[in-house]
């Protein structure tokens, strides 16, 4: 059967006249033509995958106790929200029950999950690499933050390992229907219908709200605040008794308290005022900012996964236990939770806030760069005397050049809640907005060879050209390339028709994000036409869409922009099922790290053992 099919995929892959002479393995009519093979069967076969056997389970062990589920073709879910909510009770009452214990179980997962060389802790269900099938998956985000609405409940006296079963077996099933199998990138995405794809992808949102939490290096947390947010926040959210920068101190403060990477520590909230109060020499200031900054009992709304607009795990960096006592997150997740909080209390509702970041955010990136001894290129671009475009960033290394677009907007909690018409202008506004920024960018540098800017010329030279949509907010799963490169090209050109938009302004934000699809497909198409183009057969995959957690990561392996380059390429082309680029980049360093020590080793030369007298 797969010759057939291999004759097939090479035909279609436009490699056919290449194809009639031998081919390596490693050569990209092969590759595709094995991915063409791999497309087919999976979206061909008859076989129950791992994702039917583990939705099946949930099905039975939910009718079971009573809960109606509906199947409809390959979709499965619930009547409504009395339905989401009958099933996330047979997780929320056990494990409420246990109180405080809870956060102690997680604490211990966290521990045999945390990775010291990366300071973080793997969250996602991994694929087993000798099978198809994976272990019932505990969905850590989702119990995590039923946990820190029961942070100050005393736990059950009797039968806690009874309940702690019952939670565990009931969040498995429940995480089963979000898709607790990793995602296949041969798998249909939905491509002939629009609305199918943005609800794709939402479901990755929410697979991560589930399964995952956002973590951030502490330092990279400082810098940002520091050089980015603190000078755009002018007015205070709190009054005058306590200034933006005094954030920083208390960042300080926690980060000492933190005792440990993967457990929250309990404090005084006496001690935590007194702590900022030396270093902001203002008392009043520093119980008001602690009062402001903490969060009263958070996610208290928040049952099902599709209350994520009620889930306040994102902020919680500092939580009320009582009126004497506060608890700190483990200190993996304290920088992206403070992050986020400080972010929210100094944006202060202030619709331009994310432009004026933007802005701060690349120059921090450019001063970041020259930090590390990589030089780049930025600012307007302009034919005579008019502008005509931008660009944030520019890297040059011998046989590339990469093209930077920051953007400082994150996904709003109503976009992890499954609202489709905020999830697609979230969506719009920053990877599709950014990938159409940096294609036409791309276009012109083909067409014309250089660009004058104000700093230099990029000129082209016959380099590859990549283009990199860089947030500063973690989008969890949609930062995976071929998640990514499928989404938009199913999406490109389309025009997205949503019934559920609230309001005028959501409306028009709706038909800008339809304007940049059709923006997309247009520039796209012309460089498809750019005889020189390596890429104009795939015109998608040399567009990358990361955060800026992932690209520290490869600053702290890169000592030039060659190497920062070839570090970001590495993961553009694998897929380890993890939906997380950091995670993915570290075991592939890994793996190459011990070839290259095997290969070391092969090529030592040996010398003959003399016979033992």
């Amino acid at each position: 059967m797969a010759a057939p099919l291999l004759f097939d995929a090479l035909r279609d892959t436009h490699h056919f006249v290449d194809a009639l002479v031998p081919m390596e393995e490693g050569q990209a009519p092969w590759i595709e033509a094995i991915r063409y093979i791999r497309a087919y069967e999976t979206q061909t076969s008859p076989h129950w995958s791992p994702r039917h056997v583990s939705r099946a389970n949930a099905a039975r062990f939910f009718a079971k106790k009573g809960i109606p589920i509906q199947v409809r073709g390959a979709e499965i879910g619930t009547q409504g929200a009395q339905g989401s909510r009958s099933i996330a009770q047979t997780v929320r009452v056990p494990f409420g029950r246990l109180g405080s214990l809870a956060m102690e179980f997680l604490q211990q997962t966290f521990e045999r999950r945390y990775d010291p060389v990366r300071k973080h802790v793997n969250l996602h269900p991994e694929l087993s690499m000798t099978s198809m099938k994976i272990e019932p998956s505990i969905p850590l985000g989702y119990l995590y933050r039923i946990a820190l609405q029961h942070l100050h409940v005393v736990p059950a006296r009797t039968g806690r390992n009874q309940l702690l079963d019952n939670a565990l077996t009931a969040s498995c099933h429940l995480g089963a229907l979000v898709d607790a199998e990793p995602w296949s990138p041969f798998e249909p995405l939905g491509d002939h219908y629009p609305a199918d794809v943005i609800r794709s992808l939402g479901r990755v949102v929410l697979y991560d709200q589930v399964f995952a939490l956002p973590q951030i290096h502490q330092p990279v947390v400082e810098a940002l605040l520091r050089d980015v947010v603190v000078p755009v926040a002018d007015q205070l959210p709190g009054g005058p008794v306590w200034r933006p920068d005094h954030i920083l101190a208390l960042l300080m403060v926690l980060q000492d308290m933190a005792e440990h990477p993967c457990k929250g520590t309990v404090v005084q909230r006496s001690e935590v005022e007194a702590r900022l109060a030396a270093r902001l020499f203002d008392r009043h200031a520093a119980e008001m900012l602690v009062h402001t900054f903490s969060l009263d009992r958070p996610c208290r709304n928040y049952y099902s996964p599709g209350h994520g607009s009620d889930a306040e795990a994102l902020e919680a960096a500092l939580v009320q236990l009582d009126g004497s006592r506060l608890w700190i997150p483990p200190a993996a997740f304290l920088g992206a939770a403070f992050y986020q909080r400080a972010f929210r209390l100094l944006a202060n509702g202030r619709s331009n806030f994310n432009t004026e970041v933007g802005r701060k955010f690349e120059l921090h990136m450019a001063e970041r760069l020259a930090q590390r001894g990589i030089l780049c290129l930025r600012g307007v671009m302009k034919r005579g005397r008019q502008v005509t475009g931008d660009v944030d960033l520019a890297i040059e290394t011998d046989r590339h050049i990469v093209l930077f677009e920051m953007k400082a907007k994150a996904l709003r909690t109503e976009s992890r809640a499954n609202d489709t018409a905020t999830f697609f202008i979230d969506i719009a506004e920053t990877l599709v907005h950014g990938a159409t920024q940096l294609s036409k960018c791309e276009l012109r540098l083909l067409q014309e060879d250089s660009i004058a800017l104000p700093n230099g010329v990029l000129e082209l030279r016959g380099r590859e050209v990549l283009k990199v949509v860089l947030t500063i907010a973690d989008f969890g799963g949609l930062h995976d390339t071929t998640t990514m490169r499928r989404g938009l090209e199913a999406l490109a050109g389309v025009e997205i028709a949503l019934t559920n938009a609230s309001s005028s302004s959501q409306t028009r934000r709706v038909g800008a994000g339809n304007r940049d699809l059709v923006g997309l497909r247009s520039v796209l198409s012309k460089l498809v036409a750019v005889a020189h183009n390596p890429y104009r057969e795939h015109p998608y995959d040399n567009i990358f869409f990361h955060n800026l957690g992932f690209i520290e990561e490869l600053l702290q392996h890169s000592a030039t922009g060659e190497e920062l380059v070839e570090n970001l390429r590495s993961v553009s082309r694998i897929s380890f099922s993890t939906r997380n680029p950091g995670f993915e980049f570290e075991q592939l360093r890994r793996i190459r790290a011990q070839a290259t020590a095997e290969q070391q080793l092969s090529t030592m030369p040996t010398y003959p053992v003399s016979p033992t007298v």
